[in-house]
């Protein structure tokens, strides 16, 4: 079988769209104005309310909603790849890193702030142990930052953590600089997996898809590091990702020269990526701009492949976006509910 084949999947993912969790389907509900009523909205998703069910959550913690958001995602991915076939299976395990680096951040977090991590047997963990070679038992006894990076050891991210061992401490980490040199490793291990694994359409469609995040992430790198912190050239070619769609060497050179911002975004606009980054020199966050843009390309690259992997890695990038976005407004109804003199201790 070609990795290609769809066979049973398709129909698990059509089933799967009618629960997903969407920003049309969210403005139909009306104002959603407290935890709970977003609880009872999040948990029409079975993959959510299974999540909810393992955790115990309490519905009045914005935590303990955010941590049944992501295990909820997490089920979501595992409904997927029980699914699919060996083949299949090779890189959705590289696009699962996607979720395992939250489990990872989140767990580290944790042991940081409690003094115990908030691991929870379940299909995640079990996932985890069978395919992945975590050591979940040692990460849910972990009382310190040094027992998590032990239980990582044998996995894919060993050697990470290895080559970034003056980060870590007995009881602590370096978290910033820990999670710019993380998300990058994962998110190149997935680029090479993608190339490794797929093939025709879902390969072409991958590349542009990721291929574009690339660049619009390497351009933002060029912009704040140039203007914003004056560092040379050659520090700013070495942090960006080596991997890109449009953005080749040349387009580099030319947005690294340009001597004004308004230059820069000319260049911007003719690989175009203008309707991002036009807001470049405003307060205008660029995350909307970008969500628009990539869930656009998207869309368009899955009418041309709705019977390969593609049409998979298009289901698992809309149920990332809705998790994103289920996060951003389980933390806009906490920030409303909070009192005004909460509110100003936080500050």
């Amino acid at each position: 079988m070609k990795l290609d084949n769809y066979t049973a999947i398709d129909t698990k993912i059509h089933g799967m769209r009618k629960h997903l969790l969407t920003s049309e389907k969210i403005e139909a509900q009306g104002d959603v104005r407290t935890l709970n009523e977003l609880y009872t909205l999040i948990t029409e998703n079975p993959s959510y309310k299974k999540a909810a069910e393992v955790l115990n959550t309490d519905v009045s913690s914005r935590e303990d909603i955010e941590l049944m958001l992501n295990y909820g995602n997490f089920f979501e991915f595992l409904k997927i790849y029980r699914f699919a076939s060996l083949q299949q299976r090779a890189f959705l395990k590289r696009y699962a890193m996607f979720f395992e680096a939250w489990f990872i951040k989140h767990t580290l977090r944790s042991v940081v702030n409690r003094g115990e991590t908030t691991v929870i047997m379940s299909p995640v963990t079990h996932y985890l142990d069978d395919n992945r070679k975590f050591k979940t038992t040692e990460l849910i006894m972990a009382t310190d930052v040094k027992t998590v990076v032990d239980a990582l050891a044998d996995t894919i991210y060993g050697p990470f953590f290895q080559n970034y061992s003056n980060l870590f401490s007995q009881n602590d980490y370096q978290r910033y600089e820990f999670e710019i040199a993380f998300d990058q490793f994962v998110i190149q291990q997935i680029w090479h997996g993608g190339k490794k694994y797929l093939t025709g359409e879902s390969l072409n469609g991958f590349k542009k898809l990721f291929g574009a995040r690339f660049d619009i992430l390497n351009i933002f790198t060029i912009y704040r590091l140039k203007f914003l912190y004056q560092l040379s050239n050659n520090e700013v070619t070495s942090a960006l990702v080596d991997a890109h769609y449009r953005l080749n060497d040349e387009y580099i050179d030319r947005l690294l020269e340009a001597p004004d911002i308004r230059n820069f975004e000319i260049t911007v606009a003719e690989l175009g990526y203008g309707d991002i980054f036009e807001h470049l020199s405003t307060d205008e966050s660029l995350q909307k701009y970008e969500i628009a843009f990539l869930s656009s390309l998207q869309r368009h690259l899955a009418t041309r492949a709705p019977k390969s992997m593609y049409a998979i890695i298009h289901y698992l990038e809309d149920s990332r976006r809705s998790l994103l976005m289920l996060e951003e407004l389980t933390e806009r109804i906490s920030y409303k509910n909070i009192s005004p003199i909460e509110r100003s201790l936080n500050q």
